[in-house]
């Protein structure tokens, strides 16, 4: 699903300083993507919130020391929580993060193919995306 997004992103060709990386489910693609620099991250990711399928969220993450695991996103098989973890333990962890999540009907089994309410979403979410990515800081 974050693959479709990035895909629609760059179709439309990327704003100016805007960098969108596929960084899989591991976790450490992203540190990686970390260590070359930014200043705003907006990970975009199938969620399970109770919403109605292709519904799209903005999710603000707390990583704060007392935040638990759950406080990031409830995201299918990803664990960005460790690798945001770590990169703020590196001192890479941009200032801004976001999550652009789509509402998905399950996340047990891992496809490329989209279901109609999520395909919908898609662009709602990419435009959402560029819009955190390249929201001025206030």
């Amino acid at each position: 699903m974050g693959l479709a997004v990035i895909r629609h992103i760059e179709r439309g060709g990327p704003p100016p300083g805007i960098r969108c990386a596929e960084v899989g489910i591991g976790g450490i693609a992203m540190l990686h993507e970390l260590l070359a620099g930014c200043e705003r991250l907006v990970i975009v990711d199938a969620v399970r919130r109770g919403g109605a399928p292709g519904t799209v969220y903005v999710l603000t993450p707390k990583l704060g020391a007392d935040a638990g695991h759950d406080a990031l996103v409830d995201a299918h098989f990803t664990e960005p929580y460790a690798a945001l973890t770590l990169a703020r333990a590196l001192g890479v962890l941009p200032g801004e993060i976001h999550v652009v999540g789509i509402e998905v009907a399950e996340t047990e089994h891992l496809s490329l193919e989209l279901t109609p309410a999520v395909s919908r979403a898609v662009p709602i979410a990419a435009q959402r995306a560029v819009a955190l990515a390249t929201a001025v800081a206030v």
